[in-house]
């Protein structure tokens, strides 16, 4: 309770993150970092992520490496903050990744969770001078009820930088009915598979 980060795991791999409950923390939740050589086969499975503060933060952010499931976990926010920092998760290839010949972050599955009242639910974010790629992912099963639901930015070096998700039955309710908000959103991709979500 309370921490800036709850959890970091850093170049680190086939680890379990399970039945945890992180509360308030201030930037992130967890924080997960890597190359995909390094940093696969993880689980964050279980968990709870909560808060009740309207800080700006992740409660889960992934900044590098692959062949991880997040499964199964609610993520409960205080529902306030901005687009670009307040989220449930965020995929967020991290800029000491540029220059690593195309990097591939991926894939990723994320299944089963329940996340309520965040900006956005889970969300794409490309960071300056990053030349990562994230590929062949899944968002299937969850319920996602924040102000915009699924968010992706351009990508600021591959302009299709998240490439072969698959984004299928979900049940999404983008909260607030504001102006410019959205169930998903997705730019800067390439193959995308949105089929037979409940908006």
């Amino acid at each position: 309770q309370g921490a800036d980060r709850g959890i970091v795991v850093v170049d680190s791999a086939a680890w379990v993150v399970d039945n945890v409950f992180i509360y308030n923390s201030q930037t992130y939740g967890l924080l997960e970092d890597g190359t995909a050589a390094n940093s696969s086969g993880w689980e964050i499975i279980n968990c709870t992520f909560a808060t009740g503060t309207g800080s700006n933060y992740s409660h889960i952010i992934l900044l590098g490496g692959g062949g991880g499931q997040i499964v199964g976990n609610k993520l409960n926010a205080a529902g306030n903050g901005t687009q670009s920092l307040m989220n449930g998760i965020a995929i967020a290839p991290a800029a000491s990744h540029y220059n690593s010949g195309g990097f591939q972050m991926g894939p990723l599955s994320i299944v089963g969770n329940s996340i309520e009242g965040e900006f956005v639910g889970i969300a794409f974010t490309g960071a300056p001078g990053n030349d990562a790629i994230s590929s062949s992912g899944t968002i299937m099963g969850n319920q996602i009820w924040a102000y915009t639901d699924i968010y992706a930015a351009a990508g600021p070096v591959y302009p299709e930088w998240i490439q072969n998700w698959t984004i299928s039955g979900n049940i999404l309710n983008s909260q607030g009915g504001a102006p410019g908000m959205y169930n998903i959103n997705m730019n800067g991709a390439s193959g995308a598979n949105i089929t037979g979500n409940t908006y």
